[in-house]
């Protein structure tokens, strides 16, 4: 399953989690969500998946559920998948 981060803060924290963006925003400092949640594109941009979001909102205390969408994710990504062999086309 591919994840795609394309939600911003205000959408993330407004129609996702239903609270403000300065309450949403403090519960992603102190850790209370979890950093596969989010992504960081830049020094002030961050990104959110729709998908992983809503899964820890419905159950924020299900570990389990949380560890199989990081192990998905570390394995959809471009960097862990093996290396093309042989050489490239012309």
């Amino acid at each position: 399953m591919k994840y795609q981060y394309n939600l911003t803060e205000r959408e993330a924290a407004e129609e996702c989690a239903g609270m403000s963006i300065p309450g949403f925003k403090k519960l992603r400092i102190s850790g209370k969500i979890p950093a596969h949640c989010y992504t960081k594109l830049g020094y002030r941009t961050l990104r959110y998946c729709r998908e992983l979001l809503l899964d820890w909102i419905a159950d924020p205390n299900d570990v389990e559920a949380q560890t199989r969408a990081m192990e998905q994710l570390q394995n959809s990504r471009i960097s862990n998948l093996p290396a093309k062999r042989g050489r490239k086309a012309a």
